[in-house]
């Protein structure tokens, strides 16, 4: 879920453009100095907490880059934000939530937007798209797809540190992956993966997830027995998602009419804003009865799926910060505490720790962003 509200943009932003083969492009986006993002940081009440973090301006490049999914190969998009007047800065890839606009993803055209913090803090910061977003828009998304998600995110990772070594940056060798919601997930299947603190040549010094879940059986288990689900729209885009790659049933097997309908005209091409917008945010509206029993047939089905997209607790030598808040209704809380106790039982270390915070997913998101700049920075 996207976690924070874009500001205005309140400078004409200058594209000049450079590549540097067919897979691989780049293209220059803006350059703010610290004296221009400051004012506009300290006049809005969502931003103040993050003021005091603004240490330097920002240059900012869009790549794109290769890619496979499920073996197919796709071209993917991404930003690279450059902090300026810092001496070999270290590196921290931000992986967004769940946004159903499309064109929004971390292409954005200014650097007022929360994702863009750890390169004002003086972080060399890696915005990847997902599949399915910027130069991938016409792909169908591969939503908590956790085997092919990494895949997309790992080859990002190296194709930033290539474009960094084409133009010269230096950096330290240093990664942090922070992850908000669908990103949370996604930082901590790639902590799951590599376990250890070393990957591609860079030492990984923290991951946090903030209101991620890691059990995607509990969490949509929990989601559909609720009466009214805010944010609906999360329902069918990965149920059509999964069916749309993997299960390949009739989508009336899991939504009622209309809806159906509406699902499949997001398979074949319709926009996710189109299907967030239509799908009502009471449950049994568009849901079938059978699916929203955890003992049917269909629901345990669907669950031995998605086990295999969920993040189970391993062994690690990663430093890893879970941040949540009790009052998150989009990702409970109890779940993830679970998850928590499960690490802290089998790596009995000082380096997974769990922070709680106030608010909903949202909104813990925002705080959240706020601890993980102390906690990189430790």
């Amino acid at each position: 879920m996207k976690l924070s509200v874009l500001l205005c943009l309140m400078f004409i932003v200058q594209f000049s453009f450079g590549q540097t083969s067919e897979a691989s492009t780049h293209q220059n986006l803006y350059e703010f100095s610290r004296e221009q993002i400051l004012p506009i940081i300290q006049s809005n009440d969502a931003y103040k907490p993050f003021a005091k973090y603004i240490r330097n301006g920002v240059r900012a490049y869009r790549i794109t880059h290769e890619s496979y999914m499920n073996g197919r190969k796709v071209i993917l998009s991404g930003s690279i934000l450059i902090p300026t007047n810092q001496e070999k800065p270290g590196i921290t890839v931000f992986c967004h939530g769940t946004q159903f606009d499309q064109n929004v993803s971390s292409t954005w055209n200014a650097p007022l937007h929360i994702e863009a913090l750890p390169s004002l803090n003086g972080y060399i910061t890696f915005l990847p798209d997902y599949l399915g977003y910027g130069s991938s828009m016409g792909e169908m998304p591969a939503y908590f797809d956790k085997e092919n998600s990494l895949i997309h995110l790992e080859d990002f990772i190296k194709s930033g540190l290539d474009f960094l070594k084409k133009q010269g940056i230096k950096c330290r060798r240093e990664l942090n992956i922070i992850g908000f919601s669908q990103g949370g997930h996604l930082a901590l299947a790639f902590a799951e993966k590599h376990k250890q603190a070393h990957y591609f040549n860079v030492s990984i010094q923290h991951v946090i997830s903030i209101g991620g879940p890691t059990d995607l059986v509990e969490n949509l288990q929990y989601v559909i027995q609720q009466d009214t689900f805010l944010h609906a729209g999360y329902i069918p885009y990965l149920l059509g998602v999964h069916n749309h790659y993997y299960w390949k049933k009739s989508l009336s097997t899991f939504f009622l009419p209309p809806h159906d309908q509406i699902i499949s005209e997001f398979i074949n091409g319709d926009g996710l804003q189109e299907l967030n917008e239509k799908i009502p945010t009471r449950i049994e509206a568009f849901l079938q009865s059978e699916f929203r029993s955890p003992k049917s047939k269909l629901f345990r089905r669907v669950a031995r799926n998605l086990k295999k997209h969920s993040v189970k607790s391993f062994k690690s030598g990663i430093s890893m910060t879970f941040i949540h808040s009790r009052l998150d209704e989009d990702v409970p809380f109890d779940i993830l505490n679970r998850f928590y106790l499960q690490m802290e039982e089998k790596n009995r270390s000082n380096s997974i720790r769990l922070i709680e915070v106030d608010g909903d997913h949202n909104t813990s998101g925002l705080i959240g962003m706020v601890i993980a700049m102390d906690v990189i920075g430790q």
